[in-house]
Order: structure tokens, then C-alpha cells, then sequence
């Protein structure tokens, strides 16, 4: 049986990263949706529409560098530029091919979250509901941040098809 080793990460939300330090304790063996999802249950209310929506960027901040987490506040500030983060992406890797041994001196993560923009505002702000789109400003690829829900929707969409309808454009914001 493999040995289970905790590391404990220091972190940063992008938005607050003066007020909203945390640290996260979690198994090197464990995978990046698995960090996803403790950090949105570690922050509950700051991250509310699922761990799916949650960037991570792998820094070596200082933890008493006080000018670049002022700078990062910005909302307009881009965080590779400021901290020369690397983004996270892959949900299946190891934590511990990403943080060997994390120095408990630095910021390891800034956590930043998909703001999510609705035509009609629903009321429980924790549901994925139709209306709702990714807004994901400086994705320089522009792909679009899907949820399980918004999976499951576009197959029923077109389960629903009927005959001839196979040139809809379900699934597809149209002007």
C-alpha cells in the first residue's frame, strides 16, 4: 500500500489575497480536482458555483510580500504577469508532481474563481441554471469551463432531437 503524505499548501484568493489566505491540507497522492474540491469546501460561500470553476495557479510568492498581493487585487491585474504563476489545468495529475516538499515561507496557490453571469439571476445562486454562462475573462485559449450539469443538459437536449432537428444549434449561444 502506498505511503499517504500530507502537505499543507499556502493560499491566496486572487480577489481578497490580503484577507483571504488560507492553507489546505491535503495528500500528495491526491489529484487536482481533488485540491478543486477541498478548496471549495474550505471556502465555502467564496466559491459558489462548484469546484469546476476554480483556477489554480502555482506561484512562489513570499508570504511577507505584501506589493504583489496588493497588485494582484487589482481586478484588472493579470496573475502570470504578477506573479509568474503557471496555470493548473490538468484535473487528473498528482498534487505531488505540481508541490515537492512545499516551503512553508511562500504562497504556493492563488485561487481564483470564474465570476458566472446570468441573463435572469436564479435564486439559489449554487444551482447551475439555464441562463447562466462561464465569464472567464484573460482565458487566453478560450475554451469554455463546462460543469457536469451543463454536460448532463446538452445530452438530454439531444436526446430530445426529433427527426431532421439534427442541424439545431442546441448547446450553442445563437445572437
Amino acid at each position: 500500500m502506498a505511503e499517504r503524505t500530507k502537505i499543507t499548501l499556502n493560499c491566496v484568493v486572487k480577489e481578497n489575497p490580503i484577507e483571504g489566505q488560507f492553507r489546505i491540507k491535503i495528500d500528495e497522492n491526491d489529484f487536482i480536482c481533488d485540491l478543486r474540491k477541498a478548496i471549495r469546501e474550505n471556502q465555502r460561500g467564496t466559491f459558489e458555483y462548484g469546484s469546476l470553476s476554480i483556477k489554480l495557479w502555482l506561484v512562489d510568492i513570499d508570504l511577507g510580500n505584501r506589493a504583489v498581493l496588493e497588485q494582484l487585487q487589482n481586478a484588472d491585474s493579470n496573475i502570470k504577469s504578477v506573479t509568474g504563476g503557471i496555470r493548473i489545468i490538468e484535473g487528473f495529475r498528482k498534487i505531488g508532481l505540481h508541490f515537492n516538499n512545499p516551503d512553508p515561507n511562500k504562497i504556493h496557490l492563488v485561487v481564483q474563481g470564474c465570476e458566472r453571469k446570468a441573463k435572469n439571476p436564479p435564486s439559489d445562486p449554487g444551482s447551475d441554471v439555464e441562463g447562466f454562462h462561464d465569464y472567464d475573462e484573460g482565458n487566453e485559449d478560450n475554451s469554455i469551463s463546462l460543469t457536469s450539469n451543463d454536460i448532463i443538459a446538452f445530452n438530454k437536449e439531444i436526446e430530445n432531437l426529433g427527426p431532421g432537428d439534427e442541424d439545431s444549434d442546441v448547446g450553442y449561444d445563437t445572437p
